[in-house]
């Protein structure tokens, strides 16, 4: 197929343009890089990738998202509320992928996979992606990566916190050992208020169990792991309510396990599984009630094998994803004439399976990556014609290490994404309005290059990427009438856009922060393509002593009034956040928080329904460590 020969050209043309760049002499590379808490890098190099955690955070998180948004290139899309959605780079919905360990977590959302299920205290660390490479991870990943890494404890940790906004809170225990890990975790929030006194359906209750565990036997280390999440009265927040509609969703569940086995520098499996349903209402107040019931149950696995020598890791493997009981059901009930009816909104089923490998070599001051993968996908639903395709994904770059301090890289990678089931086959009531489902959807296809530099001083680091991004029949969403959407395969766009992040140390004591990013973004017909999030620049200073520290975060949001389809031109907004904590010994920590500090009345996103954010806020958390 065309998509693979040109993928496989990538591999091979940049291979030899970087072999004949360095001579003869290759040397053994040594590169400096973050601590990883998976087994194995989901990136080549080191500044395609951040490591995020959520004790970074200015305050405390509520979501993947508000978690992921410390990185300027990321940004929310989509409505507020629990449920938010995010973008990289422009970039958003199903062409970012979210993983929980090697559990692809897929949603029946056409927003796009939340991840909020997961509560932000079980997070140990956040591996992101962005750029080329993500390309090589499938299920839809061709605009970034998310994977999710439980926390790690140590005896007995507890948690208590507290925010002004809805009477946010959340209690949290956990005990560990090397082997064994539990926690439990509960966290809610009452519907809150804009800084205009606007009233905002935010209210949710999430409880959430997580147990891991590891064996060692011989030579193999044994893993389990397993997390369930429950919640309920979930608001979903837009500006239609309370007048218009009220949206909510009763009830979400989701249970997730993984078993894995691994020979360290050798080989690594794993076998996993995650059910989900989720119940969405739209009462329409005077008119009708549309209750949607959607259901998933997906399992898999995944074999890697690496090999190569210490200067050119190689790395081949296998995955596997069956989707099965992808399910929506619709009761829709009418006040006048009072009449009910049911409708079966989709039945579906979806099989992945690919081959991937990827290859690093070092050549002297030099180094060069390489990844192909070749998926093939077969859909099937009630009603409608069976869908197969092999597509392949590929990416290839190059790391230059002109100095001990410096370097410069330069990636490329050509992909596809196939259409998902609820983009071809989902129809019915959504949180938006009516959906309606395009069998005939073609597959998108993208390619894309990235330019970074970074520069490590002694105290000043230093990142600064630019991007370019060409998508043909990409797959938009559209009105085709008055509160009915549909998908299209527009015809060609571009996303452009830079960012950077520079951290200055002042002493032992002192941190100062700065980030920026800016998008831009167009179609073949000049105008721009959805998802496209506004310019920001981000300032921050920490002090961190013995037993006080201090972060105080300021963020500016420049005003974007060119915007697509279905979405709004927004204002700037200028965001002031701040945190204290007191070491009140060893094992106790008490800290205060603020948000929104400026009181400053602010649109979320560009989202048509999207609301304004939540007023000022003010909170408390208490944390406990066993030493």
């Amino acid at each position: 197929m065309p998509q693979i020969s040109i993928a496989i050209q990538l591999i091979i043309i940049s291979g030899l343009l970087c072999a004949r760049s360095v001579g003869s002499n290759p040397q053994e590379l040594v590169r400096v890089t973050a601590p990883r808490a998976l087994s194995e890098n989901s990136a080549p190099f080191d500044n395609s990738a951040s490591l995020v955690r959520p004790g970074t955070m200015t305050t405390p998180p509520q979501t993947l998202a508000e978690l992921l948004r410390q990185e300027p290139d990321v940004d929310f899309s989509g409505q507020g509320g629990l449920l938010q959605t995010f973008t990289i780079r422009g970039m958003g919905r199903q062409r970012v992928g979210s993983f929980y360990l090697d559990i692809p977590l897929l949603s029946e959302r056409r927003a796009g996979t939340a991840a909020s299920f997961i509560d932000p205290a079980t997070i140990g660390v956040v591996e992101l992606v962005r750029g080329p490479s993500s390309i090589l991870h499938g299920f839809g990943a061709i605009g970034g990566l998310v994977r999710m890494q439980p926390r790690s404890f140590l005896g007995l940790n507890a948690g208590l916190g507290w925010g002004s906004a809805g009477d946010e809170n959340l209690q949290f225990a956990a005990y560990g050992t090397p082997q064994a890990q539990i926690a439990l975790s509960h966290r809610g929030a009452n519907k809150s208020e804009t800084a205009s006194g606007t009233p905002l359906n935010t209210g949710f209750d999430q409880y959430n169990a997580n147990l891991a565990l590891e064996h060692d036997i011989g030579e193999l280390t044994l893993g389990i792991d397993s997390v369930f999440s429950y919640a309920e009265d979930i608001g979903k927040s837009n500006i239609r309510y309370p007048d218009t509609a009220i949206t909510d969703y009763p009830r979400e569940r989701h249970w997730l396990g993984q078993i894995s086995l691994e020979n360290a520098g050798q080989w690594r499996s794993s076998l996993f599984f995650h059910a989900q349903d989720l119940e969405t209402r739209v009462d329409s107040l005077d008119r009708q009630l549309n209750e949607v019931d959607n259901s998933a149950f997906d399992f898999g696995g995944k074999l890697v094998l690496f090999g190569g020598a210490k200067n050119s890791p190689l790395r081949f493997g296998l995955d596997y994803l069956g989707r099965r009981n992808v399910d929506a059901d619709e009761k829709q009930t009418v006040y006048n004439p009072s009449s009910r009816t049911r409708e079966q909104n989709l039945r579906a089923e979806q099989d992945d399976i690919a081959v991937f490998t990827d290859i690093e070599k070092s050549f002297g001051s030099m180094q060069w990556a390489a990844g192909l993968r070749v998926a093939s996908t077969r859909q099937d639903a009630r009603g409608f014609d069976d869908e197969s395709e092999t597509y392949a994904n590929g990416f290839t770059g190059v790391e230059w290490f002109a100095s001990d301090t410096l370097s410069f890289s330069l990636q490329a990678s050509a992909g596809q994404r196939p259409a998902n089931l609820s983009e071809r086959y989902f129809s019915g009531t959504t949180g938006r309005g009516i959906v309606i489902g395009q069998p005939q959807l073609e597959t998108e296809n993208m390619g894309s290059l990235d330019f970074g530099t970074r520069w490590n001083g002694p105290s000043t680091t230093l990142k600064l990427h630019g991007f370019y991004t060409h998508l043909d029949d990409l797959i938009e969403r559209v009105e085709v009438a008055p509160g009915v959407l549909s998908f299209r395969n527009s015809r060609e766009g571009e996303i452009r856009g830079a960012e950077f992040d520079v951290q200055q140390a002042l002493g032992n004591n002192w941190l100062l922060f700065a980030a920026g990013s800016y998008q831009d973004s167009e179609d073949k017909d000049g105008d721009p393509l959805q998802d496209t999030a506004a310019n920001r620049l981000i300032t921050a200073v920490q002090y961190q002593g013995e037993q006080w520290d201090l972060k105080l975060n300021y963020e500016y949001r420049f005003s974007r009034g060119d915007v697509a389809l279905t979405e709004v031109p927004i204002d700037s907004a200028r965001l002031l956040s701040a945190r204290l904590q007191f070491r009140q010994s060893a094992q106790l920590t008490i800290g205060v928080w603020g948000r929104n500090l400026l009181n400053d009345e602010y649109q979320i996103t560009t989202d048509d329904l999207s609301t304004e954010g939540e007023e000022r806020a003010f909170g408390i958390q208490l944390t406990w460590e066993s030493t």
